[in-house]
């Protein structure tokens, strides 16, 4: 029977005086207005009340449970009920009331609303459940830890409670630290973050100050972050890639009182033209600088005696640790947490292709939230379970994952990208966590392997891929789990249903032939890939479907967290980003005018959300925060998708990518970019053509399927690959080679254009003016190492057109 304290702290985080308005809910696309008027198909979609989703847990989430449980727990929400407690109090006699009603007539009572069901100003009355929504989560082996959880004020109590759910479990595998080979188990790395948090404490960082932390994967990064918000002070974040400027940039604009750096390396190129003020220093990972190296700086007030190892102010926490242990007789932790849900727990600055970056304001309640109620369902992380880590630990993506991963006992395996496919086989994953270039990189070293091969053995791979592809379409619609593909009649379902059957044994073929193979390419033990960060296109998807390989697309932002949809196991539908955590609204609207727009009839608009994992705002930025938030708290994301009927979030673009052509119309480069990377000879591309009569291309060719199809020699392969990495010191050089490609070689110019219009054209709802009429080839990957990826491997469209610029016009004259 779940206690008091659990119901009220569910209730709390339901009710933060962030988010006291009235609530929203969708139904079938329909939005009502709980509390209010009737608001009807306005384009809201937003998860279940918590106090009703306890009561539709345990009389419609167990079965097996029995009549007589769920009747004991509708009667503890009915004596709860009618303890004096304002309007939660009277939700939770609404859910009480509808608990016991689902026993007597063996309903299974739920999260959905009408408003009609509800008296005016009150709370809305559950619905028969809706099997959608699979949080709280229905894994058995982390109930508890997120019934903890949910007890949770800030964000390192995790480690406390890991602790002692997982003690001597391994938590995290860091293969390639510069210090060594390390394995920690949840004892160890708890220990770590407390000792090395009062070591903090020992060089004075206190309550509500900041720390810059300039580093990468390792499991140093973790113990850091964490023992800064330990101390109760809040993180301020970037990867060593970043330029000097702006790292400077972010200690200073977040007031940091300290830095902590991955290396010498890292904390001199910070120090080479700053001039402010530096209270500590830490170096992770190997030698300190010197007094003279020091001195060399323009570093003012500054004193090399609060220059320390990360060793070193390990050490000093850990006898602080002791002393005050022993002072006090107590065994356990002596460090305090003095952080609240409300208080920042960590500044994240966005990677701004234009302007200065925006310090996104994260809390230890946002973070919180998330670790709580994300949910892939059925296959979510349990004990034991194996995550490889690729994406960069600062980003709110990767961090977000770490926490969710860590809290409920899997273990984390820092990897790079050298790395990745050998740690694959050696670690086996269960979990793979990246964003769509992760996929396009595994996809594309497999379609290089089998672009080697024998002319036959292509051809049978080739066909199994593509009966593979077509059975598993059939399955999608059939069970109509695909939002470009839903059947409009049971004959159709029927059908698609039939040809399922009759082309299961093919299928089963090419699973022992063809599949099974790429299975134990990636482990053969992956359960889920999470892939969020950008646009996956469908291609890929069905790839690794086929391959039994269950990508679940998920979409969010640094500002929310970041997730604000995810699909799951029990609800995926292709062409979609999923449905929300509990606690978290979005409402499209209209952008021009800002009114809802009506859901369900695939009418796009702008995505807005609010929820308790929805940043408060940019630190020092009032001019953003009043762009970004309406007068309802809902926060403009700036991408455009619409609702399904079904409820499932659409993204169809970005707004501010839109490219507009002479004659008006506007195009969602996006898309039309994933159907042109479904070809196996494009590794990237980016669309242009703002202001003019038609579209054009940027794209960079894959060399191995140039070559494999005669277009271009074993020399020239050679050649480009010299030329690639020198690429952005001898640019002429590169234009060139291109021109030579392109213009002297007419099979080649045929075959990329007949790829551009075969893909662009075979798209959905194609439509002329999404032609690519010109393109030009474009050696120089676009990389984060050249400036025109960001760390988490989206294009920098802003960076691309500058470097590009001669090309780009060249297109349309």
């Amino acid at each position: 029977m779940v206690r008091d304290e659990e119901c009220r702290a569910w209730r709390v985080e339901s009710s933060r005086a962030k988010h006291e308005r009235p609530a929203h809910v969708a139904l079938n696309g329909t939005c009502e207005k709980v509390g209010g008027v009737a608001n009807s198909g306005c384009g809201y979609v937003g998860s279940p009340n918590v106090v009703a989703a306890l009561a539709a847990r345990e009389t419609g989430g167990n079965v097996a449970g029995g009549v007589n449980r769920k009747r004991k727990r509708a009667l503890v929400l009915q004596r709860q009920a009618r303890r004096p407690n304002g309007q939660h109090q009277r939700h939770a006699a609404a859910s009480a009331h509808i608990a016991m009603k689902a026993v007597a007539s063996g309903e299974r009572a739920g999260t959905q609303v009408h408003a009609t069901d509800a008296a005016a100003g009150s709370f809305p009355v559950p619905q028969p459940h809706d099997t959608r929504y699979p949080c709280p989560s229905p894994i058995p082996e982390t109930a508890d830890m997120q019934q903890l959880i949910a007890k949770c004020e800030s964000l390192p109590e995790l480690w406390l409670l890991a602790e002692r759910q997982f003690g001597s479990r391994t938590a995290i595998i860091d293969p390639y630290c510069p210090s060594g080979n390390t394995t920690l188990t949840f004892a160890e790395l708890a220990a770590q973050i407390r000792a090395f948090s009062a070591g903090l404490r020992q060089l004075g960082l206190r309550r509500k100050e900041t720390v810059s932390l300039f580093s990468e994967n390792s499991h140093r990064w973790l113990i850091a972050d964490q023992a800064v918000q330990m101390a109760g002070a809040s993180s301020a974040v970037r990867g060593v890639a970043a330029p000097a400027p702006e790292i400077q940039y972010i200690y200073e604009h977040s007031e940091s009182v300290g830095v902590i750096c991955e290396t010498k390396a890292v904390l001199m190129r910070f120090l080479e033209s700053f001039t402010g003020s530096l209270g500590f220093a830490i170096i992770q990972y190997g030698a300190l600088p010197t007094k003279e190296e020091l001195a060399a700086t323009k570093v003012a007030r500054f004193d090399s005696s609060k220059l320390f190892s990360f060793e070193q102010v390990l050490a000093n926490g850990e006898q602080a640790e002791a002393a005050a242990q022993e002072k006090k007789g107590s065994t356990g932790s002596t460090s305090a947490f003095a952080p609240a849900k409300e208080d920042c727990a960590t500044l994240i600055y966005t990677s701004g292709t234009t302007g200065l970056p925006k310090g996104v304001v994260l809390s230890h309640g946002n973070l919180l939230h998330q670790t709580l109620y994300l949910s892939i369902g059925t296959v979510d992380t349990v004990p034991g379970d194996v995550f490889v880590s690729i994406l960069p630990c600062w980003h709110i993506f990767e961090r977000t994952a770490e926490y969710f991963v860590l809290s409920r006992g899997g273990t984390l395996v820092y990897s790079n990208t050298r790395k990745f496919r050998e740690d694959l086989v050696a670690f086996q994953p269960h979990i793979l966590v990246g964003v769509p270039r992760v996929l396009e990189l595994l996809y594309s070293s497999v379609m290089q392997k089998v672009e080697k091969a024998k002319k036959l053995q292509r051809l049978m791979f080739n066909t199994f891929v593509a009966l593979s592809i077509l059975h598993i379409k059939l399955r999608r619609i059939a069970t109509g789990k695909c939002i470009s593909a839903s059947p409009t009649n049971y004959a159709q379902r029927l059908a698609a249903a039939l040809a399922v059957f009759l082309t299961l044994p093919l299928y089963a073929l090419a699973g022992a032939l063809v599949w099974k193979k790429i299975r134990a390419g990636l482990g053969g033990r992956v359960k889920e890939v999470i892939c969020g960060g950008g646009s996956l296109n469908m291609g890929l998807e069905n790839f690794f479907e086929a391959a039994q390989i269950n990508i679940f697309v998920g979409y969010g932002l640094t500002e929310t967290s970041p997730v604000i949809t995810n699909r799951h196991a029990e609800h995926c539908v292709r062409g979609t980003a999923g449905l929300t955590p509990a606690g978290v609204e979005v409402r499209v609207v209209d952008p021009e005018t800002f009114q809802p727009v009506q859901a369900g009839l695939q009418k796009e608009g702008l995505i807005t959300c609010r929820g308790p994992s929805v940043t408060s705002g940019y630190f020092k930025n009032d001019e953003a925060n009043a762009k970004a938030f309406d007068a309802d708290g809902f926060f403009n994301t700036g991408d455009l998708g619409y609702v399904s009927a079904q409820g499932d979030l659409v993204i169809t673009g970005r707004l501010k990518d839109i490219i507009v052509l002479s004659n008006g119309e506007n195009l969602a480069p996006a898309p039309v970019e994933d159907a042109i990377l479904e070809s196996s000879v494009v590794d990237q591309v980016v669309l242009v053509g703002q202001d003019e009569r038609f579209l054009g291309a940027l794209v960079v060719p894959n060399l191995d399927v140039l070559a494999a199809n005669e277009l271009i020699s074993a020399e020239q392969v050679a050649e480009i690959e010299s030329l690639r990495g020198a690429a952005h010191h001898d640019r002429a050089r590169v234009r060139k080679m291109e021109d030579a490609l392109l213009h002297g070689n007419p099979a080649l110019e045929a075959y990329m254009k007949k790829e551009l219009s075969r893909t662009v054209m075979q798209r959905k709802n194609f439509i002329p003016m999404e032609r690519v009429q010109r393109f030009r080839l474009v050696l120089t990957p676009f990389t984060v190492e050249n400036g025109m990826m960001t760390q988490t491997l989206k294009i920098k469209r802003d960076v691309v057109f500058k470097s590009f610029a001669t090309e780009i016009d060249a297109l349309f004259k």
